[in-house]
């Protein structure tokens, strides 16, 4: 076992389709437990073997009820849609909006070549869908269209032009600095906000039992949004 490092960026490895995996032997098992010790050392909730520069079907997903493993697996049938937030180990810093099936069918094979066959909704279908599509050389902002791409992430790093006039260099230097100050701060919160919808969506459908605490989480979640739109309006 072994933590990997993680392949970033819109590289070519992350855009191939990964060979699928015939021989079920020692190598195979040596891959699935180094996916699952580099997801746990990065505090992710899925990988996929590309990430790790290794072009095979292999994926590991642990939503926190353990890790379940997924060698050469297909999304047999899909029902329903679901919008939530994402991001991706490989594009630290960025979180998206997409749509994503709410259930979805899935056949697959174990670590010892057996075939496998699984249901999965709501957030494990989205957790997936997220690893299948690595497999099939998919990245998570394919599933947007450029405008929706860049005007969410436009959103999560703020706006401001740096001075172009011909200020003194301590001032440009003073306003660069600025600005930089606040990109990073708006990353931070985009990053919390995206956590706290991710922890809102796991309590989704425990909310009717725990209805005062999940809403005030949601109360929150909206207000941290508005102070972070409102910031970068200023």
């Amino acid at each position: 076992m072994a933590i990997c490092p993680i392949v970033k960026g819109d590289v070519p490895i992350l855009r191939q389709p990964c060979k699928p995996i015939s021989d079920f032997d020692q190598s195979v098992r040596q891959l699935l437990d180094d996916l699952t010790d580099t997801m746990c050392h990065h505090a992710g909730v899925g990988l996929a073997a590309p990430q790790i520069g290794i072009s095979l079907q292999a994926a590991v997903v642990d939503i926190g009820t353990g890790p379940l493993e997924l060698l050469n697996p297909v999304i047999r049938k899909e029902e329903g849609t679901q919008s939530s937030v994402e991001s991706c180990l490989s594009f630290p810093g960025t979180t998206l909006k997409l749509e994503r099936p709410e259930k979805i069918w899935v056949s697959a094979k174990n670590s010892s070549g057996e075939d496998i066959r699984l249901e999965a909704f709501g957030f494990l279908a989205r957790v997936i869908c997220h690893e299948i599509d690595h497999l099939n050389g998919v990245l998570f902002f394919d599933r947007m269209t450029e405008e929706q791409f860049f005007s969410q992430l436009f959103d999560q790093i703020g706006t401001g032009n740096f001075s172009s006039s011909t200020e003194s260099g301590n001032t440009q230097r003073s306003t660069r600095s600025e600005m930089e100050d606040i990109r990073l701060a708006a990353d931070f919160f985009a990053d919390s906000i995206w956590k706290l919808e991710l922890g809102l969506d796991l309590l989704r459908n425990h909310a009717a039992n725990r209805r005062q605490a999940w809403e005030r989480l949601h109360k929150i979640s909206k207000q941290l949004a508005q102070a972070v739109q409102k910031w970068e309006n200023d």
